[in-house]
This record gives structure tokens, C-alpha cells and sequence, in this order.
């Protein structure tokens, strides 16, 4: 389990709401990573695998939109 200090913006697609990701938990598996986020508002901690999240809004990085769509992009897709 990895800490992430500071935690990072994520959107979750389940909730479709954003909290921040304070840990990154592998298990054996390096493409199957959970996430465990603490949600904006209520402060609950939730894990989720990397699939469900989401990079938020970061100008600094040109990404001016969330992508909110439920599907999940296979990187063999993007390969071409």
C-alpha cells in the first residue's frame, strides 16, 4: 500500500461525485490497483478499483473536462 501525500482530486464513477485518493493498495496484479478515497462532503472512505476513478479538472495538464462516462478505456485501445 502506497500513501499519497498530498492526496489527489479523483472523480468517482459510481457515485458521480469527486473525493480525494489518500492510498493506492496492488495486489499481486499490476494493472489491478484499488484506490481508497475519502469523499467530498460526507468524509466517507470507500475503496474502489481503478477502473471506477477518474483524473478531475486540471488546467495545469490541459484537462478542462472530466470524462464521466462509465465505460473504462482499454489501453490496447488507445494503442491504435
Amino acid at each position: 500500500m502506497t500513501q499519497l501525500n498530498p492526496m489527489l482530486p479523483v472523480y468517482v464513477v459510481p457515485f458521480e461525485k469527486e473525493g480525494y485518493c489518500f492510498a493506492i493498495e496492488s495486489s499481486s496484479l499490476e494493472n489491478y490497483l484499488m484506490f481508497h478515497i475519502i469523499m467530498d462532503g460526507s468524509g466517507e472512505i470507500w475503496s474502489f478499483p481503478q477502473t471506477e476513478i477518474r483524473g478531475t479538472i486540471n488546467y495545469s495538464a490541459l484537462r478542462k473536462t472530466i470524462n464521466k462516462d462509465k465505460k473504462s478505456v482499454h489501453i490496447d485501445k488507445l494503442k491504435g
